[in-house]
């Protein structure tokens, strides 16, 4: 599952490396506990590294897309 793999694929674009914010949007086909699946995956991988949102952005491609400022 895509969810499992998503602190993976941060960490592999060394996209941790830099900010103190990360939101997560998650699209019109992501259900609330598999979005709430994926923040609490984050928090574990991260901890309090980063300040965490979650939005369903309801976008209709994307499940999932990561911002982190």
């Amino acid at each position: 599952m895509i969810e499992e793999v998503i602190p993976d694929l941060i960490k592999q674009a060394d996209a941790d490396q830099t900010g103190e914010m990360m939101t997560i949007f998650y699209g019109e086909d992501v259900d609330q506990a598999k979005a709430d699946r994926v923040l609490e995956l984050l928090k574990k991988t991260f901890g309090r590294r980063y300040e965490y949102t979650m939005i369903n952005g309801k976008q209709p491609v994307y499940q999932y897309i990561v911002s982190i400022e």
